[in-house]
Order: structure tokens, then C-alpha cells, then sequence
């Protein structure tokens, strides 16, 4: 289905009260995420798998200069996205499918980890949230997460990182280990259940398995 002009594409699970996952995507690895996470986990789910053509975009917060040569810059519009997604794409779904979970949460990798964990100051609609090798290296967003209040209450959150993500010769990058543990630290410290996993490899390793991961976190 086509919902404010994306492509949606929803997994449903076997009760209609199951907890909804919401992941943005941007290699249409929706349906390998869906039956991975069936393999690793027993629970019931839906997935609503969201394809994000406009990704340095609507992922960012606010608006950045590229970090690398082969990058385009952000432009910083996830208010606009997650207005879109909370007050129009989530209801429609749920409207159609006839859904009334028990929890709704968002996952996302890289730029869509930063997203997720970003929604959380935006919007109360989510209370579970996955950062799966997040780009929490982000300029001003560990400082961002230390000096604001969630909207939501989150029950837990998931955060993990490839053990190889901080070898790279990219300056801003290369922080990502630090970001994250101080972000880890301070979720850990203000009361929220923060749970960390390494991951083997590099950032681009095995990402539908890391966000299936991820997923049966928030799930289980």
C-alpha cells in the first residue's frame, strides 16, 4: 500500500493485539527482517516496514554538512516525517488491519537508529525503541539527548554496535563508539532500561540479522 506517498508494506502477525514494530527502511529488507525475527523468536508481532527514499532527510534531526566525500549532507526534516508517520501512516495501518497492539516501538539502522532514538523526544506513540548500529555519532545529538526529556516513557530500549564500526578513518565516525556509550550511560542513569549489544564486523555486516536482533529485544 501507498500511504503519504511511501511505500508501506505491513507483516502481520497472528493476533491483532500483538505489539506493532515500526522500522524504516531503505534496502527494502523489510520481509528478510520479518522472517528472521520469526526464526529468533517465538513471540507474535506486526511489522510495518516503511520505504524511505528521502533518507539523509527524513532520518535527520536537524540539518548537517557531510561527514564524507561520498555523502550528500542532511537536510533535517524528521519533525516533518515523524508527524507524517505518527498522525497519518500509523493510524491508516492500523485503521485497515484492524489492529489494537499492545505496544507499539520503532526500530531502524544507521541513520534510522538515530531516528528512532530522536522520536522518543518528539512523539509518545512509541515506548519501545531499537537503535541498531545508530549514526549516534550524529553532530550535537549525544549533547541533544543529555539536555532534553523524553516525550515518551519508554518500557526499554534497545542499542547495539558492529565491534569493527570505529575502525574508519572518518574523524566524525570513528566517534561513534564514545557517542554511544555516553548516550548508553546517560538513558542508563536518568532510570530508562537501556540495554547494549556488540555485534561482530563492520557497519555494513549483517544488518537484517542485527535488526532482528534488535526487534526480539523489544518483543520479548
Amino acid at each position: 500500500m501507498k500511504v503519504e506517498g511511501r511505500e508501506i508494506t505491513v507483516f502481520s502477525g497472528e493476533h491483532k493485539a500483538s505489539p506493532l514494530i515500526v522500522l524504516n527502511t531503505v534496502r527494502e529488507e523489510g520481509e528478510e527482517v520479518y522472517e528472521i525475527t520469526k526464526e529468533l523468536s517465538a513471540s507474535d508481532f506486526t511489522l510495518l516496514s516503511v520505504q524511505i527514499e528521502d533518507w539523509n532527510s527524513a532520518m535527520t534531526p536537524w540539518k548537517a554538512e557531510a561527514v564524507a566525500s561520498w555523502d550528500s549532507g542532511y537536510e533535517g526534516k524528521a519533525d516533518e516525517y515523524i508527524e507524517s508517520l505518527t498522525q497519518r501512516i500509523i493510524p491508516e495501518v492500523i485503521e485497515r488491519y484492524s489492529l489494537y497492539p499492545s505496544f507499539i516501538a520503532i526500530a531502524g539502522y544507521s541513520l534510522g537508529g538515530l531516528f528512532a532514538l530522536y522520536s522518543m523526544y518528539k512523539t509518545d506513540i512509541f515506548t519501545r525503541f531499537a537503535s541498531v548500529s545508530g549514526s549516534l555519532w550524529y553532530s550535537g545529538f549525544a549533547e541533544y539527548t543529555e539536555k532534553n526529556i523524553p516525550s515518551a516513557s519508554p518500557d526499554r530500549i534497545y542499542i547495539s554496535l558492529g565491534n569493527k564500526e570505529v575502525k574508519t578513518g572518518n574523524r566524525i565516525m570513528k566517534t561513534i563508539a564514545d557517542c554511544t556509550e555516553r548516550i548508553c550511560n546517560h538513558y542508563s542513569r536518568i532510570g530508562i532500561d537501556t540495554f547494549f549489544e556488540w555485534n561482530e564486523g563492520n557497519h555494513f555486516k549483517d544488518a537484517p540479522l542485527r535488526i532482528a536482533k534488535g526487534i526480539r529485544y523489544l518483543i520479548s
